[in-house]
């Protein structure tokens, strides 16, 4: 009898070789929900990038407004249309696109009839001013400012409210 105990057993171990359809499919199961929940975090990083780097590109375009009117020695505006949801400057090729996550609020700028709200820069340094909130949900993402003059876009944090 002990004898026919290990020939059993190396019977066993050689029909055994591999996974069963159970386990594989387990091991199917934990990939699955880990590749989703990698997927659900990185399309999260991914909106908060492209926030920011609208942010910094209106930042930056209203900036080039202000130098192009020192430069140039004539008024140059910056444009922001909410219903189509872009801002440019005007009388360039300039054009951004504003992102349907992004929230913009104003405090202190000139609207027009045409429901478009413009930052005017003159040859002198200053400007019509104002400040401009932008969120997106219910984080802020920049808060800046136009001052009346000198014309300086200042990025605003919490010491400088």
């Amino acid at each position: 009898m002990s004898q026919c105990c290990p020939q059993f057993l190396v019977s066993m171990k050689l029909i055994s070789k591999g996974f069963t359809l159970i386990e594989i499919l387990v091991v199917m199961l934990i990939i699955g929900i880990s590749s989703t929940m990698i997927y659900v975090n990185l399309g999260k990083n991914q909106d908060s990038h492209d926030n920011r780097v609208f942010a910094e590109k209106m930042i930056s375009m209203c900036k080039k407004t202000r130098q192009r009117a020192l430069v140039q020695g004539d008024t140059s505006v910056f444009n922001i249309m909410a219903s189509e949801r872009k801002c440019w400057i005007e009388n360039t090729e300039l054009l951004l696109e504003i992102p349907e996550s992004i929230r913009m609020e104003g405090e202190g700028i000139v609207r027009t009839e045409d429901d478009i709200y413009q930052i005017t820069f003159f040859p002198d340094g200053s400007s019509t001013g104002g400040e401009l909130l932008l969120s997106a949900g219910e984080r802020t993402l920049y808060e800046f400012r136009i001052d009346m003059l000198t014309g300086v876009v200042e990025i605003m944090d919490d010491s400088s409210k």
